[in-house]
């Protein structure tokens, strides 16, 4: 049966639109660590993790996706695991005001990068902030919130890194960025997806509640050479 797209987004996002950014090739890819973890093989043979045990791997190790959990072969041990719900858009988000709201650029890094490190949307590298489009707002010269892009294909873009500090949370200011982020893509042509833990149950509602359902369960297999 022929897989969808969708059923691996790092390895599809890192052999089309992120290959500026990736390592490798189709057999075996991985973006380049000051970007982010992820990787992916052309197929689960002993021969393609070989190729990958061949590139340069950061501290978090590699990021597998799939439908299924991932058994790595050859030289590599599983060190994390995790289940997520992959969700799509299937309403059209309102329109928002669109007012101290910004588009972030290199200037921001660090800030995005600290303010990652504080709430933990996922996997962020100090130049993940390169990889797509984000937007975010300030108080003064402080970044308090931002959402951005990660994987992109043809049609598709993963909406991310949705953070915003606790000293402003509760004022609908996550919301904003995420609806705004939502139809920057589709006016772009693309379709928005995410990925959310199964476990946070809070976060799949509201994801629901602006208008995202699910689509499929996607398995994150972290690994690193023995």
């Amino acid at each position: 049966m022929t897989k969808h797209i969708l059923d691996t987004p790092a390895y599809n996002s890192l052999i089309t639109h992120h290959k500026i950014r990736a390592q490798g090739n189709e057999f075996a890819i991985a973006m380049q660590p000051e970007f982010g973890p992820f990787a992916g093989v052309g197929e689960y043979s002993k021969s393609a993790f070989d190729a990958l045990y061949s590139l340069n791997i950061g501290e978090d190790g590699f990021w597998l996706l799939d439908t299924f959990p991932i058994e790595p072969l050859g030289d590599f041990e599983v060190v994390a695991r995790a289940h997520c719900h992959q969700m799509i858009l299937d309403k059209l988000p309102p329109e928002v005001d669109v007012a101290e709201v910004v588009t972030l650029g290199n200037a921001d890094l660090g800030q995005m990068y600290e303010l990652a490190k504080l709430c933990n949307p996922g996997p962020f590298a100090t130049n993940t902030g390169e990889i797509g489009e984000f937007i975010g707002m300030f108080d003064n010269e402080r970044l308090i919130a931002m959402m951005g892009e990660r994987f992109r294909m043809p049609e598709f873009t993963e909406m991310t890194a949705l953070s915003t500090h606790p000293d402003y949370r509760g004022k609908g200011i996550g919301a904003k960025l995420f609806t705004i982020t939502a139809r920057r893509i589709l006016n772009r042509g693309d379709t928005p997806f995410l990925h959310v833990y199964a476990e946070n149950e809070n976060g799949i509602k509201l994801y629901e509640k602006l208008g995202f359902k699910f689509r499929s369960d996607i398995h994150v297999t972290i690994i690193k050479k023995k």
